[in-house]
């Protein structure tokens, strides 16, 4: 298959490297000696679509050109697998958390979330409920990503009960504190700091403090202890 990547290449090849047109992630550079001898460099993705409806294959490519006697020439093309984007360097800090937990306490109401990776590891999926006598009461679903804008990892959350809100998270140590808003299915407005802390591989504590509802401060949560289900 990479043989047809490069073969798509060749085709490409009829004009300078300075001039051809690519994706966003295509960069051109120029290259001038003093003896007048030019060369062209270009990197950008290629992509090969099957005409049965398969998946397309992409490739990365770096095309050289130089330029002698007035005349651009092919001078080496190159090609290499495709490494789609990603924010895990953003969000490797979190990658403790990827799997599935549970309240140690186990009696009464309990409280269970997971995190998995999305596609790409450009997200963290969590996904969350309570529950009382093994009936759900609540919960709902929350990504966790990196906003590029703003360079901090945030969050937006969707629970159940029709609310969403969202947060920006701070890494300290072993803790992260995650600053909260969010809006109820009333229209009330509520804030809260979350404040999870890792006690080692399979145990965090979880604190919620600093609440208030539509402006009003609320007694916080005491910290909840979650163990990792195995």
């Amino acid at each position: 298959m990479r043989s047809l990547l490069t073969l798509s290449l060749a085709l490409m090849l009829a004009m300078p490297a300075a001039a051809q047109k690519g994706d966003g992630d295509d960069k051109d550079a120029i290259f001038e000696n003093a003896k007048a001898f030019v060369a062209a460099f270009h990197d950008g993705t290629t992509e090969v679509i099957h005409p049965d409806g398969g998946p397309p294959n992409k490739a990365r490519y770096t095309i050289v050109h130089v330029k002698k006697g007035g005349k651009w020439l092919l001078s080496s093309v190159r090609d290499a697998d495709f490494a789609p984007p990603t924010n895990y360097g953003h969000l490797k800090g979190l990658e403790w958390a990827i799997g599935d937990w549970a309240d140690e306490a186990g009696k009464g109401d309990v409280a269970r979330v997971s995190f998995a990776w999305a596609r790409e590891q450009n997200f963290i999926v969590s996904n969350f409920h309570s529950a009382f006598k093994s009936i759900t009461v609540g919960g709902g679903a929350q990504w966790i990503g990196f906003d590029p804008s703003a360079k901090k990892v945030r969050s937006w959350t969707f629970d159940f009960s029709g609310a969403f809100g969202e947060g920006v998270w701070a890494n300290e140590g072993k803790t992260w504190t995650v600053k909260t808003t969010a809006t109820l299915r009333d229209g009330l407005k509520a804030a809260a700091t979350n404040v999870l802390t890792v006690i080692d591989a399979d145990t965090f504590t979880l604190e919620v403090k600093d609440r208030t509802l539509d402006g009003k401060e609320m007694p916080d949560v005491k910290p909840i202890r979650m163990k990792r289900r195995k």
